[in-house]
């Protein structure tokens, strides 16, 4: 809870003298008792203390990316979310390193299926997890972002009908980041609609 939202908190923990957060965060990852809280933890972290970002750090990202894609596969619901969050933050913060997971064995194809399936799958959004289409939709354009070749490969893949029916589908759920009962929490800075007319935009602009 500490990190959502508060980029004077994550700053705060990135200053502390030799951190090892990345690291022990990373490693948490591979327990599934702890994936979702580390995998939450370091998403915010990416998104708000880039600037405070080391070296090692982006080496602990880089070296903690092909688990996330490999669990992304095999993820659904809540854990699905926060995963995809993470890896579209690690895409932003280091594109280099979302270029080679691919390179190095990541199935790309099988990533692309898998995300724009739960988009169409996740059409009536739950309060457990209410940022799945967002934070899918926001990976999807770090990508078309980092190589535009993405947009052609992702409309040929339903993209364009998927952000259609997100547009058609929209829900106050999606507008918070967390739920406490019934009442949403820390409403989202950015719309889904803004995110939706974004990717769609690259999508015209640079698909052939």
């Amino acid at each position: 809870m500490l990190t959502l939202e508060n980029a004077d908190n994550c700053s705060a923990i990135m200053k502390e003298p030799r951190h090892g957060f990345f690291k022990d965060l990373a490693r948490m990852l591979q327990d599934n008792r702890y994936i979702y809280v580390a995998a939450n933890v370091l998403q915010n972290l990416c998104k708000h203390s880039r600037v405070e970002l080391r070296d090692s750090d982006v080496l602990e990202l880089f070296s903690v990316l092909p688990e996330v894609l490999g669990r992304v596969m095999d993820a659904d619901g809540k854990e699905l979310e926060v995963l995809v969050g993470l890896s579209s933050q690690i895409c932003s913060v280091s594109p280099e390193s979302f270029t080679k997971a691919f390179k190095q064995g990541q199935n790309e194809e099988i990533f692309v299926e898998k995300l724009i399936n739960a988009l169409n799958a996740n059409s009536k959004p739950n309060a457990q997890f209410p940022g799945i289409r967002r934070v899918i939709i926001e990976q999807l354009t770090y990508m078309m972002e980092l190589n535009s070749r993405y947009a052609t490969y992702f409309r040929n893949h339903g993209l364009m009908e998927a952000l259609i029916r997100v547009e058609k589908t929209p829900s106050k759920t999606e507008k918070y980041r967390l739920f406490l009962g019934k009442a949403g929490l820390m409403e989202h800075k950015v719309h889904l609609s803004s995110l939706v007319a974004r990717a769609k935009l690259l999508i015209a602009m640079h698909s052939t």
